[in-house]
This record gives structure tokens, C-alpha cells and sequence, in this order.
């Protein structure tokens, strides 16, 4: 029998819309051709003045040594008019001595009253004037240090990377200061080479760029002016030259740390008390190898002051994924990352244990996580363009003590076996900002077999970095006759005058799967897709910029049924007073699912159509506002989405949040379970999900802040009208009271509230000391399943609560 979405008459149809979207991408040059735009500035450069003794760094440029260096300026806006000269000008000059480089900025305001100086926490983004100093030490057109400091003398850093990819959780230690003046504000910068990474050579040439953001005027310029329109990043930087006869330096950086808290729970059989106590110590090494190479190593790791997962129920069937929050994770990882695929995830390593055992009446000691009793990480880049990160972690083995009833004896049993993982990555670059790459991985874990992936990728830049060509190709095995392969690849147009664009292919294997220590949702599939962007930078009236885009996808199982054919189109107009509204349309053609009948068979999906819509206000207003509706028709149901985020900023250092999401499903269909027969069983949903969100920093001084978070999370469903399918096409009703399921799903109402609240001081540059409270709710009832906020919000306020206090402080020592 042929079955809906099978090859042929129907895979044309699908395609073309793909098609006929990637049809465009090829032909976008002629167009931007014949429109004028602003021109490039040539590349500058910047000459730095050796001192012979330190400057104090306090801001106030008032030392005659910054009357002997070169002044430079010449600042265009990017926005909001690409092209114009700056508002305001903006003038810099560079020193240099044996340990830093030493950078003033002058920023002239006609309005100094107006300037914006937020307080915050360092490495947090305000709306408040700023400039911004990136460093490109290496000249490898691709990786530079970007450092920034606002009118209040709040410092952020980041690493970018790849050109136009940025890394925010990257930190070093460097100083800024910044003073209001009669005549605008000035900002003093030292760098030390430490915070840098470059070969040694007789004399130096680096990439080179500022820039500067006045929030009142919503106006970004830039020193080294490239047009919005061009392909930017980090290629484009000017030159820094002048500075010669210093040496990478030595770099052996220690971060020490003690934690001690204590936990206090619902009484248990497992925890008569109520109560855990526990200290810990442990080191962070960093050790320059060489001048490129850097030794990264953990004995015990501590992540503590981490910020909690948000609470989320999957109704899905696939994985939840939750970003990497832990420090030593986050610092230098952008090496290992590759395009298209997440071949390394790094809270694999140290997951929390998921056995269980069944004859258990209780636990009396579960752990929560997997002890990393140490972790190593090798990062560098040679004069030659080639990039090396090495990474192993060894994990303990986890055991959880329990009781079984009739029996007075403590059992113990192995949740987690011991692990060893490791990552080897390799890239080279090549033709300036392009790169090739491989990355390898193996997971290794008592009483399973070894889990190996091997993979090659590139980014190709042509014409310019106008054109892209990205790909990526992977091999996994994970045990006898598990070997399988994966490919993606992309070809697209990055800028342009008016229109950009891409077009991508993908392949996933039967049996590939790099989930032991990567992430993917599944595998099976093939596809192709395409998006293009007709877009405008140009003022029309009180509009100031604007876009439209067209996306088309279409993909099949291995076997050729249909497995997501749809299409959209979307767009965004930004006013000039800066609020921004956006909205689209799309669809979803009928296809087959594989994954919801977990296993059982295809399932066919009737097609669906979607909308959304949204605005937001002026982000550089004290009091800032966003809304945004989805509505869909899926799975013969009804969703809708609604969206709703509240800034303020009334006093300079003190900043609040609150954002609220409320979904709404109404009577579509899920999986539920399987028949005595053994076919899937699907219930029509009816399901409530309100998640509020209440974020807030209030900062005392720029080193000493108070953040907190909340979450309150309410979920709730309802199955009813039980169908087991019987075809792929059919869902059949049947009578309960005939024949048995299996459910694995049933109605639930689930609550909970989290709360971090940190007080931080950073005592001594690099040295942090931490107060930290957590409270946490939750309850999981299958009692009922509908949603009451008059009941449920106050019953949440009635389950048991855990509270965890801790104190942490680290010391950063350089040598």
C-alpha cells in the first residue's frame, strides 16, 4: 500500500519552495551592485608610545605622558546613520611599558549631564556609555580581546572568535577607570600582556578597533568604519603598530577557593534531621606553557555559586538541553566548538546519576551530581595559524546508600561508574579568516562500552567574507556494529546592500549518535533548507531599518516518508525612536512522525499554520517593555503563547526584570502510553504552562553587588478521548473498559518556586568572595490536572522547602 509523503510527485512539491528561496541567494549580487552606499574607511593605524614608568590608573588622563602620544580619531557612526561622523567626538591615544599596554579615550558630550553611568556587576551589559578597546594580538584576522568600561568605570571582556563569534564568559584581569569632565568623560585602560595572548617578535602589528555607544542617542561609532552592509568582524580591524622589544610573559595564575554550606530539607527516612553540612576545598591552575600554548587544570572543582536550571516539564521525546553554566566549562571553550553539530556537551561531564534500584525502599544518600575529581585543559595557537585544545576530565565513582523494608542494614549500590573523557581538537587557518578543523572524542566508563566520535569541519570565506561555505562531517561508534556517519553543509551570502541569504543540506545516519558526550535529538533524517533576507539600513521617514525573510525547509526519514516540510515569512521594522515590531506567518506541510509513537511506528501529522507577532519599546529607557503572541493549530489542537518582559532602571545601580510566558495547548494530541497489543495510545491534551520570572542586581560599589533570581513555574495537563493508532493515518477510539494500556502519562499538576540570591565582592582584582542562598519548591501531583491560580499559587507556598547557604571565596594569585 503507498502511504502519504512517500518520493515522488509530492517530494517536488515540498522542495520547491526551497528552492525557489536558495534561487535567490545566487542571483543577490546584481542587485546590491547597483545601490550606493557609505564606503569603507582605509585601514588606519595607530602608533603607541613607549613609557618607562607605570601609569596609576584612576581616569583622569591628567599625566604629561599622554601629551607625548599620537592622538587618533575620526569616529563614523554604525548606527543609527551608517556612515555619518559621530555625534560626539571621540579622540584615544596608546602607551605601552614591559607589562601593558595603556589606552585613553577622550569622549567629548556637548550634553555631560546626560551621560549614563549604570552601575552593575562586572561583565553585565547596561544601556549607559561606554567605549569599547579590542585587541587582535595574535593578527590572525580571526580571534581578538574585546574590553569595554561604561562611564561608571564597570568593566566587561569578551573573547571573539571565528571572526564574528563572541565568547562573554570569558575573564582576565585588567583595569579601567572612567571620570566625568566638564567636557564629556574620559576613560584610562591597563592591559597587561598577561590578559593578551601573542608570539614573540622584534616589533608588533595588531589588530586594532574602538568603539563607543552613547545609549540617549542609540548611536554605535567606530574608529576603524566598515558599513553595515559589509562583512565586518574581526578581519576588519585597523593596525596597532610601535610597540617592540617586550615578551610574551610568564603566565602561572592560581585561583585557590574554600566553600563550606549547609542544606536544611523536608525531614525524611532518608534524613531524619533535615539537615547536610559540608566544606570543600580545591585549586584552578592556569600555566603558560609557552607563548602560545596554556596549561588549564581543576583539582575538585567547585560550581556552587552557579546560577539554578530553569524548571520546564518536556512533553516532548526529546532530551531537555540546558546551557553550560560552570565556569571552568565555559572559560576558552569556543576551540572545541564546531558548526552544525554539538559533538561536545560539556555537562556530560560530571551529569547528575540516573540509576536507580528497584528493590530501594528509601535512600538515605543520593548524590546529586558526579564528583570531577580533577579535569585538564590544553589550549593554543601557534604564529602559524593552528589552533590546539586537548581536554580531560576523570569523574568518581558515585555510590547511594539505601533501605530495603523488612531489613535494618544500610545498602549501598553504584549509580554513577567512573569516567575518563577526553576531547582533542585540531584547526588551522587558512586564506585569512577561513579555518579547517577536526575534533575528536571518547568517553570511556566502567561496564559500557567506549563511545569514539571523529569529525572534520571548515568555514570557507570568499569574495571578500561576502560568501561563506560551512560543513561539517562526523563518524561515531559507540559498541560492535554501531559505526554510522553524519554530514551538513551550507553555502550562503553574508552581506550585501540589500539581500543575504543560505542555502543547507544535512545527512544523519541510522545509527550515528554522539550523545555520550555530545548533544543530538536524533537521527535518520535528510534534509535541505534555505533562508534569504531582503533588508534595508536606510532611514525612510520614521523607520530606520528593516527586514523581510523567507525560510523553506523540507525533511524525510531515511526511508523517504516526509518528516518536516513547511515554510515562513518574517520581518522586523526598527522605528527611530527604537522600538522595534516584528511578526509572521508560516506552515507546516502534513508529514510523518517517528519519535512521538516512541518506537512503535510512523504516525502522520496533518498540516498546520502558524503567526506571531511582537514589539518592544526603547531598550535605553529606564523602564523598557516587550510583548510577543504565537498561535498555532498542531496536531488537530489548538497553542498559543503569550510573551510579556518588564525592564526598569529607575536608579543607576539598581536594576529589576520581570518577564512572564503563559501557554496554552488545548486538546492536542500526545503520546500517552501503549495497548495491550502493543500499539501507541494517544490522549488529547489540554495543558497550562506559566513561567514568571523575576531578575533584579542591586550594586553597592563596582566590586561589591546583590543579584537575585526567581522563578516561580506552574504546569499543568489533562488527557482525554484515549485513540490507539492503528495505521499511520488512523487514530481509532476504543472502550476502556475493553482494552488495557499501559500509561506513561497521566494527568499532572506540577509547581515550584526557585530562588538564588548572591552577594559578591570582588575583595581583590580576580578575588571573589560569594554569599549565596538557595530556596527551592516543588511538588509533582497526579491528582488532578487542570490549572486554578487561586489554588495553586497559594499551595505552592505550602510544600516543603530546602534551603542552602553557602559562603565561597577564591584568591587569584599571578606569578
Amino acid at each position: 500500500m503507498e502511504t502519504k509523503g512517500a518520493n515522488g510527485a509530492d517530494y517536488m512539491k515540498s522542495t520547491i519552495i526551497v528552492l525557489m528561496v536558495a534561487f535567490g541567494v545566487f542571483f543577490s549580487v546584481g542587485v546590491d551592485i547597483a545601490l550606493a552606499r557609505p564606503e569603507a574607511d582605509p585601514v588606519k593605524t595607530a602608533s603607541a608610545c613607549r613609557i618607562d614608568t607605570p601609569l596609576k590608573i584612576d581616569g583622569y588622563l591628567i599625566e604629561k605622558v599622554w601629551d607625548t602620544a599620537p592622538r587618533m580619531d575620526g569616529f563614523r557612526q554604525v548606527e543609527p546613520d551608517d556612515g555619518a561622523p559621530a555625534s560626539e567626538p571621540t579622540v584615544f591615544a596608546v602607551l605601552y611599558d614591559d607589562a601593558a599596554v595603556y589606552v585613553g579615550v577622550w569622549c567629548a558630550d556637548s550634553e555631560p549631564e546626560k551621560i549614563s553611568r549604570q552601575l552593575t556587576r562586572r561583565d553585565r551589559w547596561t544601556e549607559s556609555d561606554q567605549i569599547a578597546v579590542r585587541i587582535d594580538s595574535y593578527h590572525d584576522h580571526q580571534t581578538a580581546y574585546y574590553f569595554s568600561v561604561n562611564a561608571a568605570g564597570i568593566q566587561r571582556d569578551i573573547l571573539l572568535f571565528n571572526n564574528d563569534c563572541s565568547d562573554d564568559s570569558w575573564d582576565a584581569v585588567w583595569e579601567a577607570e572612567a571620570k566625568i569632565t566638564e567636557a564629556g568623560w574620559t576613560a584610562e585602560y591597563r592591559i597587561p600582556y598577561s590578559a593578551l595572548r601573542f608570539s614573540e617578535a622584534p616589533d608588533y602589528i595588531w589588530g586594532f578597533d574602538l568603539t563607543r555607544y552613547i545609549p540617549r542617542h542609540n548611536e554605535s561609532s567606530r574608529w576603524q568604519y566598515v558599513p553595515r552592509h559589509e562583512p565586518g568582524g574581526v578581519s576588519r580591524y585597523g593596525h596597532l603598530v610601535g610597540i617592540k622589544d617586550i615578551a610574551p610573559p610568564g603566565r602561572i595564575e592560581t585561583l585557590p577557593y574554600l566553600v563550606s554550606y549547609g542544606r536544611t530539607q523536608p525531614r525524611s527516612r532518608g534524613n531524619l534531621e533535615g539537615r547536610d553540612y559540608i566544606s570543600n576545598m580545591g585549586v584552578d591552575l592556569k600555566y603558560g606553557l609557552s607563548t602560545w600554548l596554556t596549561l588549564d587544570a581543576t583539582i575538585n572543582p567547585d560550581f556552587g555559586q552557579v546560577e539554578s536550571d530553569q524548571s520546564v516539564i518536556n512533553l516532548t521525546a526529546y532530551e531537555t538541553f540546558y546551557d553550560e553554566k560552570r565556569p571552568f566549562f565555559l572559560e576558552g571553550m569556543e576551540i572545541f566548538r564546531t558548526p552544525f553539530f554539538y559533538q561536545f556537551y560539556s555537562r556530560r561531564i560530571g551529569r547528575s546519576p540516573t540509576a536507580e534500584f528497584s528493590e530501594a525502599a528509601y535512600y538515605e544518600d543520593y548524590p546529586t551530581r558526579t564528583t570531577i575529581l580533577s579535569a585538564v585543559k590544553l589550549t593554543g595557537k601557534t604564529a602559524g595559524g593552528t589552533s590546539i585544545g586537548v581536554l580531560n576530565a576523570v569523574t568518581q565513582e558515585e555510590e547511594a546508600a539505601y533501605r530495603v523494608d523488612g531489613d535494618n542494614r544500610t545498602h549501598r549500590g553504584v549509580v554513577e561508574p567512573p569516567a575518563n573523557y577526553s576531547v582533542v581538537r585540531l584547526k588551522q587557518d587558512i586564506y585569512g579568516s577561513s579555518y579547517v578543523g577536526g575534533l575528536f572524542t571518547l568517553a570511556n566508563q566502567r561496564e559500557r562500552t567506549d563511545a569514539v566520535t571523529g569529525s572534520a569541519d571548515w568555514r570557507l570565506y570568499f569574495n571578500g567574507n561576502m560568501y561563506h561555505f560551512s560543513g561539517s562531517m562526523i563518524a561515531t561508534r559507540n559498541g560492535p556494529d554501531t559505526e554510522d556517519v553524519a554530514a551538513a553543509a551550507s553555502f550562503g551570502k553574508n552581506s550585501g546592500k540589500i539581500i543575504r541569504g543560505n542555502i543547507g543540506v544535512d545527512y544523519y545516519g541510522d545509527k550515528v549518535d554522539w550523545n555520550r558526550l555530545g548533544y543530538m535529538e536524533r537521527n535518520g533524517t535528510r534534509g535541505i533548507s534555505s533562508w534569504i533576507q531582503f533588508y534595508s539600513n536606510e532611514r525612510f521617514h520614521f523607520i530606520r531599518s528593516m527586514n523581510i525573510n523567507f525560510n523553506g525547509w523540507y525533511n524525510e526519514l531515511l526511508d523517504g516518508h516526509r518528516n518536516a516540510t513547511g515554510g515562513n515569512i518574517n520581518g522586523y521594522v526598527q522605528l527611530t525612536n527604537n522600538w522595534g515590531f516584528w511578526a509572521g506567518v508560516g506552515r507546516d506541510f502534513s508529514r510523518y512522525h517517528d519519535r512521538e509513537t516512541r518506537g512503535k511506528g510512523l504516525w502522520w501529522v496533518d498540516d498546520n499554520h502558524r503567526w506571531w507577532a511582537g514589539f518592544g519599546t526603547n531598550q535605553a529607557k529606564k523602564v523598557s517593555l516587550e510583548v510577543e503572541h504565537h498561535q498555532d493549530n498542531e496536531r488537530d489542537g489548538r497553542f498559543y503563547l503569550y510573551n510579556v518582559w518588564l525592564n526598569f532602571r529607575f536608579l543607576a545601580n539598581f536594576q529589576i526584570s520581570l518577564g512572564s510566558e503563559y501557554l496554552i495547548n488545548r486538546g492536542v494530541d500526545f503520546w500517552v502510553g501503549e495497548g495491550e497489543d502493543g500499539r501507541p495510545v494517544f490522549g488529547k491534551l489540554d495543558n497550562n504552562e506559566l513561567d514568571i520570572n523575576f531578575r533584579g542586581i542591586y550594586t553597592f560599589s563596582k566590586r561589591t553587588t546583590l543579584q537575585w533570581y526567581t522563578q516561580l513555574y506552574f504546569s499543568t495537563g489533562e488527557y482525554d478521548r484515549f485513540r490507539r493508532l492503528t495505521t499511520p493515518e488512523t487514530l481509532e477510539e476504543f472502550d476502556e473498559s475493553q482494552y488495557e494500556v499501559d500509561f506513561h502519562r497521566n494527568d499532572f499538576n506540577y509547581k515550584s518556586i526557585n530562588l538564588n540570591l548572591i552577594l559578591r565582592w570582588e575583595y581583590l582584582p580576580g578575588s571573589t568572595l560569594f554569599l549565596v542562598w538557595t530556596h527551592a519548591r516543588d511538588a509533582y501531583i497526579t491528582d488532578y490536572g487542570d490549572f486554578r491560580i487561586s489554588r495553586d499559587f497559594p499551595d505552592l507556598f505550602e510544600i516543603p522547602q530546602t534551603n542552602t547557604f553557602l559562603i565561597k571565596a577564591n584568591y587569584w594569585w599571578n606569578i
